[in-house]
């Protein structure tokens, strides 16, 4: 096997259709602002390039709404900003909105207030069980741990939160059961 050298790899690597099309999302992650102005670019951010179209998140539906009808007005700006730009569409979505504060906070919230959360007791750093049988013991241990306090589902007998109790009157997994079989 002969060897290749490193500028000959470079260069491969360059020539590479997806290497092209990373680095010219770079570029269009540079002059987003400045083709599509200061408040769009802070309610929308691309995601990626698929299939000769930009994916672009956006900060809510009414935006992405809103800035669908203008798709082909931005891309005329985007193209005349980067004239190698391959992409003949944008989609905008919610669905992958990272905004600055994040959507954790929001995330964090419905977990909060959800009938299935027990809130979490401290616990001690375990040692690293040495084993499969000890780390099964262990985890069991968890388990029997978590569900000390916790009442009885009076359908299957299972420990459950007070939380789904108090929304179901049983046990999430005895309203999904009792669901599934109404349909």
């Amino acid at each position: 096997m002969a060897l290749t050298s490193l500028i000959q790899l470079v260069k491969t690597f360059n020539r590479h259709p997806a290497w092209r099309q990373q680095q010219q999302f770079q570029r269009l992650l540079v002059i987003w602002p400045q083709a599509v102005g200061a408040a769009v670019a802070s309610n929308a951010q691309p995601v990626a390039i698929r299939r000769q179209r930009l994916v672009v998140a956006t900060a809510s539906p009414v935006w992405a709404q809103t800035l669908s009808f203008e798709r082909h007005h931005i891309l005329q700006k985007l193209q005349r900003h980067l004239p190698e730009l391959a992409c003949r569409d944008i989609q905008f979505s919610t669905a992958n909105w990272n905004s600055p504060k994040g959507d954790i906070g929001n995330e964090l919230a419905v977990w909060r207030d959800h009938p299935s959360r027990v809130a979490a007791k401290a616990k001690a750093k375990a040692p690293r069980p040495d084993s499969a049988p000890a780390a099964f013991h262990l985890w069991q241990q968890q388990v029997h741990s978590r569900a000390q306090g916790l009442p009885p589902c009076p359908r299957c007998g299972c420990a459950t939160p007070k939380g789904e109790l108090d929304r179901w009157a049983m046990c999430s997994l005895c309203i999904a059961q009792q669901w599934s079989i109404k349909r």
